[in-house]
């Protein structure tokens, strides 16, 4: 999918089942690029991995949310009509509920956004919240380009 159109179809539904002091240009920019890093905004579920979903979660990942976000993260489920238990599942085609869980991953670390256009920072940001098994930066500096482009442009 193109990045214009992951933006469109995924993050601007998913934002909008969050509070509006979590939505921002930064939290679409760093949305689009950790999905680009992660599945190039293409795949869904990991090749031999566990991770599901655009910005590939993993089951901590999904329980990390439940637990540090709580009352909005069971608010998204009720709302959506998934039962906890089927969280994990739900965010590999649940694009709008994947996406809120992803900004709900980054709104747990106490540190603000990076400002966009800080493609390191960014990086860094990204790593601390993912916790990547492997993070190839050399992915990074294009996802991130990409994010800030679009969302500039949207």
């Amino acid at each position: 999918m193109s990045p214009r159109l992951f933006l469109l179809r995924c993050i601007e539904p998913g934002l909008t089942l969050l509070p509006g002091y979590m939505v921002s240009d930064a939290a679409r920019v760093m949305l689009l690029s950790i999905a680009g890093q992660e599945s190039n905004w293409e795949k869904r579920a990991q090749l031999n991995g566990p991770a599901r979903g655009y910005w590939q979660f993993e089951p901590a990942g999904v329980e990390a949310v439940l637990k540090q976000t709580a009352t909005i993260a069971y608010g998204l489920l009720e709302t959506s009509n998934v039962p906890v238990t089927d969280a994990f599942a739900a965010i590999q085609y649940n694009d709008p509920l994947a996406c809120a869980f992803a900004r709900l991953l980054l709104w747990s670390d106490s540190s603000p956004l990076p400002a966009i256009g800080s493609a390191s920072e960014a990086f860094e940001y990204y790593v601390g919240c993912w916790k990547p098994g492997k993070p190839d930066k050399t992915r990074w500096g294009p996802a991130y380009s990409t994010a800030c482009s679009t969302v500039a442009s949207k």
